[in-house]
C-alpha cells in the first residue's frame, strides 16, 4: 500500500494511525500541495493528502475520513469502529463534530500562526483564537467525563479523528499551546493516546 501525503498533514496523520494500528505494511510517498504527484492529478483536483493506493494500485482513496474508514472495513482486525449501530452511529457524529466545529476554530488559529510570518500576525486573532479554541474544548472535555476512549472503552476512529488535530495544534502553538492543560479529563485521555506507539508523527 502507498499513502501519498504531504508532512506533518494532520489529515495524513489519521490514515497514518489506522494503518500503524492494523499492522498495515506502507509506503510513504511525500508531495508539495503546490506540486501534486501525476498520480493524484489523474485522479481529480480532490485527491489530495491523504490518498492512498491499495490492491498494488487498483483501489484509490482519498479524504481523511473515508480513508480511515476505508481502512477499517478493508482491514477489520483489529476493528477501530464499535460494533453496534448507536455506538457507530455515535462515533460518527463525533467525527463530524471534529470536522464541522474544532477544525474551523484550529484553520482560523493556523491563518495567523502558520500562513504568516510573525511581523504580519494579527496577536488579537491569534488571542481571539485562543479563546475560541479553549470554548471548543470544552464539550470534549465533559464528553470524556468517566471515560476512557469518546466511545465505550475501546479505541477507535472517534479518537483517531480528533488526536489529530490537537496534536498538529499543540506542534503549532508551541508554549502556548499544551492544548488540554486547563481540561482534566481531555488531558488524561490525550495522554493515553499519545502513548500507544500508532501515534507517533
Amino acid at each position: 500500500m502507498k499513502i501519498y501525503q504531504v508532512e506533518t498533514c494532520p489529515f495524513a496523520h489519521r490514515a497514518r494511525i489506522v494503518l500503524e494500528e492494523k499492522k498495515l505494511p506502507f509506503e510513504i510517498v511525500y508531495f508539495s500541495p503546490r506540486d501534486r504527484p501525476a498520480e493524484l492529478v489523474a485522479l481529480g483536483p480532490d485527491a489530495k493528502s491523504p490518498t492512498i493506493f491499495d490492491d498494488d494500485g487498483k483501489t484509490s482513496v482519498w479524504s481523511s475520513l473515508v480513508v480511515i474508514e476505508y481502512l477499517d472495513e478493508r482491514y477489520p482486525d483489529p476493528p477501530l469502529m464499535p460494533r453496534g449501530a448507536p455506538d457507530r452511529a455515535h462515533a460518527r457524529l463525533l467525527m463530524r463534530d471534529v470536522e464541522e466545529k474544532l477544525m474551523v476554530v484550529g484553520f482560523s488559529l493556523a491563518q495567523e500562526v502558520v500562513f504568516k510570518p510573525p511581523a504580519e500576525r494579527d496577536e488579537s486573532k491569534v488571542q481571539e483564537g485562543l479563546v475560541r479554541l479553549h470554548d471548543a474544548l470544552a464539550p470534549w472535555d465533559a464528553r470524556l467525563d468517566g471515560k476512557t476512549f469518546l466511545v465505550g472503552d475501546r479505541f477507535t476512529l472517534a479518537d483517531i479523528t480528533l488526536f489529530t488535530p490537537l496534536y498538529s495544534l499543540g506542534k503549532m502553538l508551541g508554549e502556548r499551546g499544551d492544548l488540554p492543560t486547563p481540561f482534566g479529563n481531555l488531558r488524561a485521555w490525550h495522554d493515553r493516546v499519545a502513548k500507544r506507539p500508532s501515534t507517533a508523527y
